[in-house]
């Protein structure tokens, strides 16, 4: 042990002597700097998000003013009601330009716009979809129409829709018709729409556990940040005696998959994991 510490040293300082960034570094000027570039991000956000609700209520009318046949006079009687209320997909049909004042932003599922939003509803100003990869086209055309333009993020080599609940497919009917691909990712990929690459990644703790992926399937094109863990074995390799993948039946492993819920109990059970 005391022969890999010097070693260590000595392999350190021959580096460092050579290099002029890691021998003029100071870790107490580089943590005062992250330090004071936190508080003037976290100043900036506030800032900005106080800036852009300003301008919205600026934009408001005033209550006294509202005509009682205008948009904001039906919302205002709607809110004033007990019981009775308009349909919402009837109210958010007469409030087009009302509603995009109040929530400039809405999150919603392709359901809840097949639901409250009709089709002739004020078009949006941008839809943007978040893990395109996992939306059937079929759900997705619906937003798209509300929309004047279009964000689509997603990764392509993520696990398509789940199809679990979905008729098996034949190839007996409508041969002669073209099929949907399997995301409206892919539908935009192959349509040739502009794309643009996302390389930096961020949320893993561990760099091995993006390593593989950053390896096998997008070729270290990723940027990745080493662990502050030397010895990183977040990855590790346990075989499965008995496994077998069910490619023809239910395209399932059971040994694997008892295996894997077998080491994640005996975590959840850990006394070091409770504590």
């Amino acid at each position: 042990e005391a022969f890999e510490i010097d070693y260590c040293r000595w392999w350190m300082n021959g580096i460092v002597d050579v290099d002029d960034v890691l021998r003029n570094f100071v870790s107490a000027e580089h943590e005062k700097r992250i330090a004071d570039f936190r508080v003037l991000d976290d100043r900036f956000t506030e800032l900005t998000r106080s800036y852009v609700r300003a301008g919205l209520c600026a934009d408001l009318p005033d209550q006294d003013s509202v005509g009682k046949s205008s948009e904001w006079g039906i919302l205002r009687r709607e809110m004033q009601k007990k019981t009775r209320h308009m349909p919402l997909r009837e109210l958010m049909s007469s409030l087009p330009n009302t509603v995009t004042k109040l929530t400039p932003c809405l999150l919603m599922s392709p359901l809840s716009i097949a639901q409250y939003l009709s089709s002739d509803t004020a078009i949006f100003d941008l839809v943007v979809f978040d893990e395109a990869s996992q939306i059937p086209v079929w759900d997705a055309i619906g937003a798209i129409a509300r929309g004047r333009q279009l964000v689509m993020v997603g990764d392509p080599k993520q696990l398509p829709p789940t199809r679990n609940y979905e008729r098996a497919e034949t190839n007996s009917d409508d041969e002669d018709v073209e099929g949907d691909l399997e995301s409206i990712l892919d539908e935009c990929l192959g349509a040739n729409l502009p794309m643009q690459n996302l390389s930096w990644h961020y949320r893993s703790r561990h760099e091995s556990l993006i390593a593989f992926s950053n390896h096998r399937y997008y070729g270290g094109g990723l940027v990745t940040f080493p662990s502050p863990i030397t010895d990183d074995r977040a990855v590790s390799f346990h075989q499965v005696k008995n496994g077998v993948y069910e490619k023809g039946g239910a395209r399932i492993n059971k040994p694997e998959a008892r295996a894997l819920v077998s080491d994640l109990v005996a975590r959840l059970k850990d006394p070091v994991f409770k504590s």
